[in-house]
């Protein structure tokens, strides 16, 4: 059976983090970057609410740039949380789109044992035409979340370090 995507680029970001962009069949990019089992996102579904997220982190987001679903689902559920917002990687991070996937120790994106994946997608309506195609745009998207994701883990690392 044929592969639904090829792996366009398998590269170690500048943050040190794994990353990697596929073509799929349907003709968009999807862009990839793996944590390690140290990480504290490690292992969590993208919209998994986090303790090592503060509130106010996510309240300074703009989540217009986003997925419009994730403007419908940001809200925490109960009448006293409603206002808040959630505390999760796919609210936090800043990347085309938004994050979009999460899984790991499989065979998706690539074989890799012992990282755990966020991705997100190329495949909104006109990323045509705002260069969302493009693998020079992906690649920088890449190197923006794993940017983003190494921030989380060093502002984790030096929380437990100071309490």
């Amino acid at each position: 059976m044929p592969s639904k995507f090829v792996v366009e680029k398998d590269f170690l970001t500048e943050a040190g983090l794994r990353a990697v962009i596929i073509y799929t069949h349907n003709h968009h990019r999807c862009g990839y970057v793996g944590v390690s089992p140290e990480h504290p996102a490690y292992g969590k579904g993208y919209s998994t609410q986090l303790d090592c997220i503060t509130q106010e982190e996510v309240t300074n987001v703009e989540l217009g740039k986003k997925s419009s679903l994730l403007l419908l689902t940001a809200a925490l559920g109960s009448d006293e949380e409603y206002k808040k917002i959630r505390r999760s990687i796919d609210i936090l991070i800043d990347v085309h789109g938004g994050v979009t996937y999460s899984g790991g120790n499989n065979d998706y994106p690539v074989k890799a044992d012992n990282i755990w994946w966020f991705g997100f997608d190329c495949s909104h309506d006109g990323d045509d035409a705002v260069g969302g195609q493009s693998l020079e745009y992906c690649i920088a998207e890449c190197e923006s979340m794993a940017q983003q994701l190494s921030q989380l883990h060093e502002r984790n690392r030096n929380d437990l370090y100071h309490h």
